[in-house]
């Protein structure tokens, strides 16, 4: 089973880091980027069991 390449670009498409502002956190922006791939990954994953029920209903 496969995921279709769209959909795949769109999921792996990389988060552009937010610019650099006056009171920059490092680490404050390392667990916003965390927090964001965990989502994307979540989507990813739902999208996957979404595709595989697909499957198996054809």
């Amino acid at each position: 089973f496969s995921v279709p390449s769209s959909s795949v670009f769109l999921i792996r498409r990389p988060v552009a880091p937010p610019r650099l502002s006056p009171g920059f956190d490092p680490a404050k922006n390392e667990a916003l980027i965390e927090q964001k791939s965990a989502s994307i990954e979540r989507i990813a994953q739902f999208l996957r069991l979404y595709f595989a029920k697909f499957e198996q209903l054809r």
